[in-house]
């Protein structure tokens, strides 16, 4: 099998990100996940370090979260929110 590879390893193109995209295209936004580099680039543009809560829907395999999470500060609220079960256990294991 084909595995197509971010600098991310959780980023990494999961037998089952394709297929749950396939399986229900229109509760999956993407055919693959989102990269390091486009999750860092939208996410400087929010001054997150000052943010009370944030609020990430549809966090998919974490590529935003990881962003996210490292430019919050201790005193942020975080939540993500992720309905598809492939990718809760995914979040889970990235994002104990």
């Amino acid at each position: 099998m084909l595995k197509l590879k971010d600098q991310n390893k959780n980023q990494d193109c999961r037998p089952g990100f394709l297929k749950q995209f396939l399986r229900n295209p229109t509760a999956i936004g993407a055919v693959a996940p989102s990269s390091p580099a486009l999750a860092e680039m939208i996410t400087s543009w929010v001054d997150l370090a000052e943010a009370e809560v944030v609020v990430e829907f549809g966090p998919g395999t974490g590529a935003f979260t990881q962003a996210i999470k490292r430019k919050i500060s201790s005193e942020t609220s975080f939540i993500a929110v992720e309905l598809n079960p492939v990718f809760v256990k995914i979040l889970k294991k990235e994002f104990p």
